[in-house]
């Protein structure tokens, strides 16, 4: 009886923490695409897309006079890597909340 109760209880532990886990796992994964990505395509412009292109860099600079924002370059080069520091720590912090096997034991 005993043992019933303590696997619903590991169930129970581990659906609640499936969706933190899931979306560190998809921000890690997407944090190391859009990097890759990045570094590949670096030197691609938005050339043949001029209307967009000039749009977007208007809005841009309009944003960072503002609101003292870093260029959109400086922002591009790091969010990735943002993701992926971001999925780690979610990581962390699930397996640190994680109970112990010596507190199911008791």
């Amino acid at each position: 009886m005993k043992s019933e109760q303590g696997n619903t209880s590991a169930v129970e532990n581990i659906s609640n923490m499936g969706f933190p886990v899931a979306s560190a796992t998809l921000l890690i994964l997407f944090g190391i695409v859009f990097q890759v990505v990045e570094l590949t395509c670096r030197n691609l412009h938005l050339g043949n897309l001029w209307l967009l292109s000039v749009l977007a860099s208007d809005i841009w600079n309009i944003l960072s006079v503002h609101f003292n924002v870093p260029a959109i370059g400086d922002v591009l080069l790091y969010w990735p890597l943002v993701m992926i520091c971001m999925g780690l720590a979610i990581l962390l912090a699930v397996r640190e909340n994680r109970p112990s096997r010596a507190a199911k034991d008791s």
